[in-house]
Order: structure tokens, then sequence, then C-alpha cells
């Protein structure tokens, strides 16, 4: 029998750029305050330079069984809302409020109470994200299934997981496995399963890089980039950092009919 709850693959989305089926990365809807929210990576929506990117559009199942796609600046402009990032720009997380159609979306959201931030206990506990992969056929909105460990968790809410990433799974949610194994400060205990809890979501792979010299100058001339297989995580800490922040709670107010602050001086 499957762990993996069936609803969680439809809270899934793929962004793409530019044409059909030009997919770019994954995203994940969250459901906060009300409102239904997508989160992905930063640099899946933003260029090194800091700029929003243009032509995105999300894909996702109808429930007719096809492939429907929603342009982002038709998000933006329908409901008046803009990306929210994070306050440090380093933290590669962004935010953006999206409307469902129940009648005709088969989308699904991932519930605040599912939300469960990583501490030092979780270490080697087994995990699962889901995600795009680019190079497999793609007939429905069906994100890849792929396994891990935490390897490693650090103090400033991130963390590293043991597992292969690649271009395409940027964005993608992470989960705790279910289990009905519960770790404790005071050890590890049988006990009623959790059945899955959100942790966090996928950055980037940390990379291995090595540089090959010229033996008759001894010069740096090319460097070789491998997947090293540990990947970086932010966790529900960014994200709720996000959720806190006024840019975001101004547009969640705004969303809700009540005006910000600014509005109110205006």
């Amino acid at each position: 029998m499957s762990l993996l709850n069936p609803e969680w693959k439809k809270t899934i989305v793929f962004i793409g750029r530019g044409s059909k089926d030009s997919f770019i990365g994954t995203g994940v809807l969250l459901h906060i305050s009300g409102i239904y929210h997508l989160i992905t990576s930063k640099h899946v929506v933003f260029d090194k330079s800091g700029n929003e990117k243009s032509h995105l559009f999300i894909s996702f199942n109808s429930l007719k069984g096809e492939i429907k796609d929603r342009p982002i600046d038709e998000i933006k402009n329908n409901f008046d809302v803009k990306w929210i990032i994070h306050e440090d720009s380093k933290i590669d997380l962004a935010m953006i409020p999206v409307g469902i159609d129940p009648k005709s979306d088969d989308l699904k959201t991932i519930p605040e109470n599912l939300f469960s931030d990583i501490g030092e206990t979780n270490l080697a506990e087994d995990v699962f994200f889901l995600g795009f992969q680019p190079g497999l056929s793609l007939t429905r909105v069906n994100p890849l299934v792929r396994s891990g460990i935490i390897s490693r968790v650090e103090d400033n809410g991130i963390f590293y997981i043991d597992t292969t990433v690649f271009p395409g799974n940027s964005g993608s949610p992470v989960f705790l496995k279910p289990s009905f194994v519960n770790p404790s400060e005071r050890g590890t205990s049988l006990g009623f399963p959790h059945f899955g809890k959100f942790i966090g979501i996928v950055g980037a792979y940390i990379p291995y890089q090595e540089w090959a010299f010229s033996q008759q100058t001894g010069n740096a001339r090319v460097m070789f980039e491998e997947n090293t297989g540990i990947s970086i995580v932010w966790s529900v800490k960014k994200i709720q950092e996000i959720i806190s922040s006024k840019n975001f709670q101004d547009q969640l107010k705004k969303l809700n009919g009540d005006k910000s602050d600014e509005d109110k001086k205006s």
C-alpha cells in the first residue's frame, strides 16, 4: 500500500515560459488565511538581475482530464497582485496569490496545519518531493516523486537533503515521509503514525566544481561541474517569514477587502 496521499499530487503545478510545454520549474499551492497561493523558487520566476521573467505560465490538470495553462500576467492583472519575496534577497522563494475554480480545475492546496518546521531531531528522516522532471513524456501534469533523507540541518532555516535534484525540480515541495516511527528528544518510539508533513521547498542542487589547468601555462582553463546529490531546501520557517512580512500581509488584506496602511494615508 502506498503511503503517498494522492491529493498531494494535485497541489503541484508546472511553471513554463514562452511556448507551450516549455517548463522551467515546479510550483505548489498553499492555503494561507483563506487565500490560495503559489510558491516556488525565486530563480524560477526572476532572473539573476532581479527582474521578473516574461511570458510565464502555470500548467495544471482540469477535471475533464485536460492540461490547462494560465499566464502569470493574467493572474496578476485579474487579482491586482504581485510576487512577494523574502526580505533577505538570498532566500530563494517567491509567492503569489492565484485563483482556483473548483468546478473546472483539478487542484488542491496544502493547508497550514500540514506545515512543519525542521529540527535537529529530524536528521536522517526519510523525505520525498514532487516535481516536474524534464525528459519525461507529458500527457497530464503528473509530478515525479523522488525520495531521500535529511542530511544536514542549519540554524538559519535551511536544510539539505540527500537526493538528486535537476533543473525543473526547483520549487518542488518536500514532505516528511509518512511513518509509524516517532522521533523525539528522548529517542525513537513506535506509535501512531504521522501521515506526512510539508517541510520546505527545493532550491537547487549543490555543485562540485573542479578546474582543469593548462599544462603549458599553469592557468585554469575549463571548469567542470557535477551534481553532488545534495540539495538545499528552504524550510517552512522561511515561508512563514514571508507570510508574516508587511508586503505579504498588506497584499492579503487587500485581497480580503481591507486597505493597507499606505492606502489609508492616501
